[in-house]
């Protein structure tokens, strides 16, 4: 991947520091006018003071700019800071802008390369900040120096920033860090990204413990992680306890933030598979008002809101609103390019079609989303995927080629641990077969289908029982 044009640089620093961010600014633009002398890669400077009033907590706004920024510098002088509230107990404001980029640093999903703080020497400095040094010495979690005048800053920065500038590919960073207030957020992320990682390669078990380990000492986005795998898993009930957790501490401390509206939207999905439909859609609404903002990460909270409160429409026979919100989040996703969100939009929108009995519709769009998956490493959206076209193929009556695609979403989901898809996939083999005239297949896969949905609480669907009936005589 090459540099881009502009690598955008976060700075961070308590307000006893102003002097020393002036230094930081004119660095900057030395810098660049060397660099541009030799066509090189430029920085822009980023800094909480192109925050303008907001809705939302004025931390959150400063957040989402460090979720846009390729590289992170924190100053720290005598003062910590004060408390910027918020669901995770920092307690200052650059402490918790510091803990964002480290987070940012492990997510490959984010465009932050390196993180690199300076500590000026100080004698009087608070004991947050020499407490913070010592934990940084002894763990060597990342790089640090601690500059002794203005001067030296201004002649150790252009060499930090040279050196950035020749770092031209993401390496995903797992820092071991921990807060003031004690709370493991940099581990909890990555037992997450593990959990998560183990439940797709078909490892439900391990994953299910990272996760839950992660959940109990992480924040939303761990909690949600949780909740996600437990509602696949058919635990409803467990799924919605764990969610209710999340929600709480943005009840506390404001609800206007892309996370809070991730909590609000999961548990919307929750309502949606208890067949609460119209529920769904009121939080839905409710979830996309709590959006401000038009940041990357925003912007794909937004669609996958909107991929939801689509589905809850399409569960209320109203296809035409449907319809409309799943072609907002895919006129979104086409802007920002990313294949596996652009094939969640062509399946959700497959989705609609047949619901609408427009079947050649719903068949092209699923091929169209197998087609852009077929690069990508299996996923849960696969077997989604997969599903959906043998699910058309069956409605026009092309049965072998729909035994084979409900035979591969039955194996991506028996991996993934995904008993509501395995469920579903089963039902749609037993319906091939019987179309077939193979009632002994049909029968076994629709008494599979039946005890799936008995494990996860449901009511069995009519047409299994129907199968079941008819070729248990």
């Amino acid at each position: 991947m090459s540099a881009p044009l502009t690598l955008r640089v976060f700075i961070a620093s308590p307000s006893d520091a102003q002097e020393e961010r002036l230094v930081v600014r004119d660095c900057v633009e030395r810098v660049n006018l060397e660099r541009k002398d030799i066509g090189a890669p430029t920085f822009e400077l980023v800094g909480w003071e192109i925050v303008r009033g907001t809705a939302q907590r004025p931390q959150e706004a400063i957040n989402q700019l460090i979720h846009e920024c390729h590289f992170f510098l924190a100053i720290f002088k005598k003062s910590w800071g004060s408390d910027p509230g918020g669901a995770l107990e920092y307690t200052s404001g650059t402490e918790e802008e510091l803990f964002t980029a480290l987070l940012d640093l492990g997510n490959k999903a984010r465009p932050m390369r390196d993180v690199w703080v300076a500590f000026m020497d100080a004698s009087d400095a608070a004991t947050e900040i020499a407490d913070l040094r010592a934990q940084m010495k002894s763990r060597h979690a990342l790089l640090y120096e601690t500059i002794a005048t203005t001067s030296e800053l201004r002649q150790k920065l252009p060499e930090r920033l040279h050196g950035w500038a020749t770092v031209t590919q993401k390496e995903v960073r797992n820092v071991g860090l921990t807060p003031r207030s004690g709370r493991d957020i940099l581990r909890a992320d990555h037992l997450r990204q593990q959990g998560e990682a183990l439940v797709e390669l078909g490892y439900p078990i391990p994953g299910n413990e990272k996760l839950e380990r992660a959940a109990n000492i992480g924040g939303s986005p761990e909690k949600l992680a949780y909740a996600r795998v437990l509602a696949r898993q058919g635990k409803m009930v467990a799924a919605h306890e764990v969610v209710r957790q999340a929600l709480v501490p943005f009840l506390e401390s404001g609800i206007n933030s892309p996370t809070a509206a991730e909590v609000l939207a999961a548990e919307a999905s929750l309502l949606r598979r208890e067949s609460k439909f119209f529920e769904s859609a009121q939080r839905l609404q409710q979830a996309l008002e709590r959006l401000p903002g038009d940041d990357e990460y925003t912007r794909r909270v937004r669609c996958r809101i909107l991929d939801d409160l689509g589905l809850a429409y399409q569960k209320m026979s109203d296809f035409a609103r449907a319809r409309e919100q799943f072609l907002q989040a895919l006129d979104e996703r086409e802007r920002d390019g990313d294949p596996r969100s652009i094939a969640q939009s062509e399946v959700n929108i497959a989705r609609n079609d047949v619901a609408m009995g427009d079947y050649v519709a719903g068949a092209d769009r699923a091929a169209r989303a197998l087609t852009v998956l077929e690069p990508l490493p299996p996923s849960p959206l696969h077997a989604n995927a997969q599903l959906l076209r043998a699910q058309t193929l069956l409605r026009t009556a092309m049965y072998e080629e729909a035994v084979e695609h409900a035979r591969m979403s039955a194996v991506l989901n028996e991996q993934l641990s995904n008993d509501y898809g395995l469920a579903m996939a089963e039902n749609v083999l037993a319906q091939a077969f019987a179309k077939m005239g193979d009632g002994e297949s049909a029968l076994a896969h629709a008494k599979r289908s039946l005890e799936l949905n008995v494990q996860m609480g449901n009511g069995a669907p009519p047409v299994v029982e129907a199968l079941i009936a008819k070729f248990e005589q």
